[in-house]
């Protein structure tokens, strides 16, 4: 499909972000998105774009929960009320190491999936795992190396996620007695051609949207794994992907490799853009909230 998207931000004398990253609608229609290293975290509301808050280390996503919002961090879990008072947090990483969350995603029955990396990339030391809701951790995939987009499916029994440099996405079966995501295989594979596998979306109709670091573009696949669009974006580097509560797609863009010569003749790079809905006729699924019980507080 040759449809242009929309660029949303930058806008004016505003520079792109280094690396934007998280993309995800809230339910009150928020779509909310990171510049992932400096630990930025934006708002769209409506048309605007604003800086909401920013930390002293990476942020790499917010989901919606179910007294606020919980943020994925470099040490793990931060948990902030609707005033964005944090109230909590939970450690997911060791002390003092160089860990950090990447991605992650809300399960049908509000707990979550969070992938954990080396900040450095080093290969095969990550993992991704899932967090019951008393805060409970279990690893669902051991030596992962940059653990990244991740979306629950069409009917919420099964979840894709990708470890990029595999050039693979999986899918994992929930299991219905205990909800958690396991039996990992494989759905797809990315050619290399095509870029690296990183944020992903799920449709209303069992397909998946992926966002190609390296490919300047977004594909979609359907439920057999099999190519059916591909929307070219005029940046390299698209990060995550998400519908907005009226059907349109949003990306995230990265320019942390670009020299400053490359930026100024790149100037979408680092931005958000929109394909409105018309141009690729798909629908996204519910907000999935997240329920996780607050660090600290009685075990029900």
């Amino acid at each position: 499909m040759s449809a242009q998207p929309e660029l949303l931000y930058p806008r004016g004398t505003e520079s792109g972000a280094e690396l934007g990253e998280g993309l995800t609608l809230f339910p009150d229609a928020q779509m909310k998105w990171v510049d992932l290293l400096p630990g930025r975290i934006f708002s769209f509301k409506g048309e605007n774009n604003h800086l909401e808050s920013s930390y002293p280390h990476e942020v790499a996503k917010v989901l919606p929960w179910n007294q606020g919002s919980i943020l994925l961090g470099r040490d793990g879990l931060i948990f902030r009320d609707h005033a964005l008072q944090t109230l909590g947090t939970l450690r997911l990483t060791p002390e003092g190491s160089a860990f950090r969350c990447s991605d992650g995603a809300v399960l049908p029955d509000g707990t979550l999936v969070v992938g954990i990396m080396d900040r450095d990339m080093a290969p095969e030391c990550g993992s991704f795992l899932h967090i019951g809701h008393q805060g409970d951790v279990h690893t669902l995939v051991h030596n992962t190396s940059v653990s990244n987009g991740v979306a629950v499916l069409l009917g919420g029994t099964q979840l894709v996620w990708t470890d990029s440099p595999t050039q693979k996405i999986f899918i994992l079966d929930i299991d219905p007695h205990t909800a958690i995501p396991g039996s990992v295989r494989v759905f797809a594979e990315i050619p290399g051609h095509w870029g690296v596998p990183d944020g992903l979306a799920a449709d209303s109709e069992g397909g998946v949207w992926v966002a190609l670091w390296g490919g300047g573009a977004v594909r979609r696949l359907d439920a057999t794994g099999t190519l059916t669009h591909t929307l070219e974006i005029p940046v390299m580097h698209p990060t995550s992907v998400a519908f907005d509560a009226t059907d349109n797609l949003w990306v995230t863009t990265a320019a942390v490799l670009l020299s400053p010569a490359a930026r100024q003749e790149n100037p979408g790079a680092g931005g958000v853009w929109r394909w409105r809905h018309h141009l690729h006729g798909f629908r996204g699924l519910p907000v999935l909230v997240s329920s996780l019980q607050l660090p600290g507080t009685p075990r029900e």
